[in-house]
């Protein structure tokens, strides 16, 4: 996962290894409290939720696959760890 940066539809883009692309506001990604799945951007949107979908950059909306969810989960894990001094980043 990388993040793209501003394009002209969107604040912040990220692109997945599938080459699927979507937005988060200002690169900003997070999970709901407790056993909510809701994965927001910035603070006061979601990215994809229980009910609907992510909006993809090409207007598209889908659901991530297995393998998008791991991409994010151990990109965001490695930046936390970094961020929490528990490994050097790479």
């Amino acid at each position: 996962m990388r993040w793209v940066g501003e394009s002209e539809h969107t604040y912040s883009e990220y692109e997945l290894s599938s080459g699927r692309r979507f937005y988060a506001n200002g690169g900003i990604l997070g999970l709901g409290p407790g056993d909510d799945e809701t994965v927001s951007e910035g603070y006061d949107g979601d990215v994809e939720d229980p009910d609907g979908g992510v909006r993809f950059g090409n207007g598209l909306e889908g659901r991530f696959t297995p393998d998008e969810k791991r991409e994010i989960a151990e990109e965001m894990m490695r930046r936390w760890a970094k961020w929490g001094g528990m490994q050097d980043a790479h």
